[in-house]
């Protein structure tokens, strides 16, 4: 079975975003496209993302912040 979205711009349409936020994302384009009768397409869903900017950029600042205080005092993730 072949997808119907263009899976390659949505995933650089997501870079960034966490998976609930992804998630978050496509119930949203869900809604949208009910709400205007249509169907869920690959524009809807990236339209959803577009108007929701992920937290690793609206809060990249204190992300910063506790990187720079967590060397040192952290055993790393790798």
């Amino acid at each position: 079975m072949r997808s119907s979205f263009n899976l390659e711009a949505l995933g650089n349409a997501a870079e960034g975003y966490s998976g609930a936020e992804i998630e978050q994302s496509i119930l949203s384009a869900m809604h949208n496209a009910f709400a205007r009768r249509a169907q869920l397409s690959t524009e809807v869903i990236l339209d959803a993302l577009q108007n929701s900017p992920p937290l690793s950029v609206t809060m990249s600042e204190k992300i910063a912040a506790l990187r720079r205080w967590s060397e040192g005092r952290c055993v790393p993730a790798d």
